[in-house]
């Protein structure tokens, strides 16, 4: 096995900005695995071209959008003799000698899941080898040991929300020791937030699109019955509330609730489609 670290990405349409971050990557990592779920001729051209810059880069071009959990576990399955895998959104900015300061974290703990903090924390330390305990992680700089893989896999299913929560879940109970950076080490946005109005209430709102409201709801209630064989009060309460923050706070009120109540609907009958399916029945 390969005492180095490769990384697993996913692009979905990636911008001008998206290739920038990308190309950061491409310059500190040894082993880089890209995933395309866009489906286009476009994107094509402009990744082969970013490959003939770095030629340490591998490129897999997905013929429809599978969702990130199957990217992810198709690049675990190549990148089986490498002894950690990192994950990484096309969206994610690295800080300058990332790779330099996780292999400190190798060095100098013990853990089998490292999340890389991307935004300022209370505790905020400068000591570079300073990481605490967690009980989750997002995807996106997810540092993990091969080994790991041996007994968990993402839920290709879930596609694309909670995939992470899911996983750690799983990962937690299995007895694998999860930690995170107290020191911010990543730039990444977890979607657009805008601050809607209803009367003279002000509410700060993350901009999903359509479909995503159909994903959130049945995963939620998909990730309480996989893992706790019951829906749990809280999961009920959550989707109750998210319908009237909706009604009050959201456009395109009539298209996101009904994809919200698709989402309950499919959770609770346990319905699967697969991605462009979603999309095309909800919209972006």
């Amino acid at each position: 096995m390969k005492k180095d670290i490769a990384v697993v990405l996913t692009t979905f349409f990636p911008n001008k900005k998206n290739f920038y971050c990308i190309s950061k990557i491409c310059e500190q990592f040894s082993k880089i695995l890209i995933y395309d779920n866009s489906a286009s001729l476009e994107v094509k051209k402009k990744l082969l071209s970013l490959k003939s810059k770095y030629v340490h880069l591998e490129l897999i071009f997905n013929p429809k959008n599978l969702g990130i959990a199957s990217s992810l576990n198709n690049g675990v399955l190549k990148l089986n003799k490498y002894e950690w895998i990192l994950f990484f959104d096309q969206d994610t900015l690295i800080q300058d000698n990332l790779n330099i300061h996780l292999k400190k974290f190798i060095a100098n703990n013990k853990f089998d899941i490292l999340g890389l903090n991307y935004q300022y924390s209370k505790n905020f330390s400068n000591n570079e080898s300073f990481i605490e305990s967690s009980k989750r992680t997002i995807i996106s700089g997810m540092l993990v040991n091969s080994l790991v893989f041996n007994s968990l896999t993402f839920r290709n299913n879930f596609l694309l929300d909670l995939v992470d929560h899911d996983f750690c879940f799983r990962a937690k109970n299995k007895g694998f020791r999860i930690f995170k950076t107290k020191q911010p080490l990543i730039k990444h946005s977890i979607g657009n937030m805008s601050e809607n109005k209803f009367l003279f209430i002000m509410k700060k709102r993350l901009n999903h699109n359509n479909f995503r409201y159909y994903l959130i709801a049945r995963n939620k209630i998909w990730f309480d019955k996989l893992n706790k064989n019951h829906l749990c009060i809280n999961t009920l309460w959550k989707l109750i509330f998210e319908f009237f923050l909706i009604i009050l706070f959201d456009k395109q009120v009539v298209k996101k609730l009904r994809a919200h109540f698709f989402g309950i609907y499919h959770g609770l009958s346990n319905k699967s489609h697969d991605l462009p399916s979603i999309i095309k029945r909800f919209g972006l």
